[in-house]
């Protein structure tokens, strides 16, 4: 590699493998500081699994609830809180990229699932895209959408994942129907790591200290 080479990918680490879990986690935290209850409830089954090790995590049943193991609804609905539940929450409604942008490299149209009425009394079911446009996606927008996750859409509800009212229908991104890893061709590599960072940091920081609002 060239040095501006090493420079540009040395960026890319500080910032797209280090701020954004960063402040993903701070906002978490505030959240945690904001809702003392789930906090306590989140504290004390970190602390019924002991000894965290890399094999652990793997293990824990209601870490990997969500993303790797069907459970029947009953176990569900035993669930209290994990940190991945907490973790999904905290992605769904604080993306660290709130808006992204593409240009288009070529004509396409774009299908709605659900027709639109433009200002001048059109409707609908799809958008066409030319050549060199630019298409931006709300991801914050969709992902406080009420029609999508509810009323409550726009509040820290982690019990959402596990009651299942959270969105269950096409998937549109890699990890719990959220766009804040992107999607397709084009999505983060590195978000496998970053849940795992955050499952980690959670249980650590959880753990071992509380987190409240100042007087």
């Amino acid at each position: 590699l060239t040095e501006e080479e090493l420079a540009d990918n040395t960026s890319l680490f500080v910032i797209a493998g280090h701020e954004t879990s960063a402040t993903t986690m701070a906002f978490g935290l505030l959240e945690l500081a904001r809702n003392p209850e789930f906090q306590d409830s989140l504290r004390r089954e970190i602390h019924s699994n002991g000894e965290r090790t890399e094999a652990v995590y793997s293990s824990m049943p209601l870490l990997n609830a969500f993303i790797k193991v069907r459970l029947h609804v009953d176990a569900w609905l035993k669930l209290e809180s994990t940190p991945e539940l907490c973790g999904q929450e905290i992605l769904r409604l604080y993306p660290i990229v709130p808006m992204e942008e593409r240009i288009a490299l070529a004509d396409t149209v774009i299908p709605l699932r659900d027709s639109i009425t433009t200002s001048t009394g059109d409707r609908l079911s799809e958008i066409p895209v030319h050549t060199g446009q630019i298409v931006k996606l709300a991801i914050a927008a969709y992902q406080r959408m009420e029609s999508l996750w509810g009323t409550d859409a726009g509040e820290f509800n982690p019990y959402r994942w596990i009651r299942g009212t959270n969105y269950q229908k096409d998937a549109v991104g890699p990890y719990g129907n959220l766009l804040t890893f992107f999607g397709g061709p084009h999505v983060c590599l590195g978000w496998r790591f970053a849940i795992l960072e955050m499952q980690v940091l959670i249980c650590e920081l959880v753990g071992k200290f509380s987190f409240k609002l100042p007087e």
